[in-house]
């Protein structure tokens, strides 16, 4: 049968024609390549759509409005009039584009209230005047309510339309969500 033979010995990192070093060195190569491959197609794929392309505008009357462009998606000339409001001497200059292709972005008049930019044209919701405007690729959202687009569209917001309120509740001054500077509503419970 096999008997072992003294002669040969078991391999080892000394033996020239198996180096320790490829056992570790190939996979993190390999995984490298990878990685340098998965993000470069990754970052192709987040901007790849292009960005929102808002143009905030303001009549000669002084009436405010938005014009939103989306060129890939095919969206054009979509126009929202805030019709009551007047947007301020202290403009900036006014027709002012707008790519939201990066988060944060100031805006001329209303203030961004949320953008979602990890695959553009990604989610941006403005709070302008009272009302909110929320971009999303596959509809229109105006003061919480869906509405198609539609290329071309003018559309008016009137100070009817305004959201009570936009301002996210205030947060409790203790965890739990109870204010404990106000005393208990229930009678017979006391300090236990």
């Amino acid at each position: 049968m096999n008997e072992p033979n003294p002669t040969t010995r078991p391999p080892t990192g000394d033996d020239p024609s198996n180096p320790a070093w490829r056992v570790f060195a190939i996979p993190a190569l390999l995984a490298l390549v990878g990685y340098v491959v998965f993000y470069a197609c990754d970052a192709r794929l987040r901007v790849t759509n292009g960005p929102w392309e808002v143009e905030f505008l303001q009549d000669t009357n002084g009436t405010p409005s938005l014009r939103i462009n989306q060129e890939r998606l095919g969206i054009h000339d979509v126009e929202i009039r805030f019709v009551g409001e007047q947007a301020g001497a202290d403009l900036p200059s006014v027709p002012t584009r707008i790519r939201f292709d990066q988060p944060n972005l100031p805006v001329p008049f209303g203030r961004t209230a949320f953008d979602d930019l990890m695959f553009l044209p990604g989610t941006v919701v403005l709070h302008c005047f009272g009302h909110e405007v929320q971009l999303v690729p596959r509809t229109l959202y105006l003061d919480r309510t869906g509405i198609d687009w539609t290329n071309g569209a003018r559309i008016h917001l009137t100070p009817a339309g305004k959201l009570p309120t936009l301002d996210p509740p205030p947060k409790s001054r203790l965890s739990g969500g109870r204010d404990r500077t106000r005393p208990s509503t229930n009678a017979g419970s006391g300090p236990r």
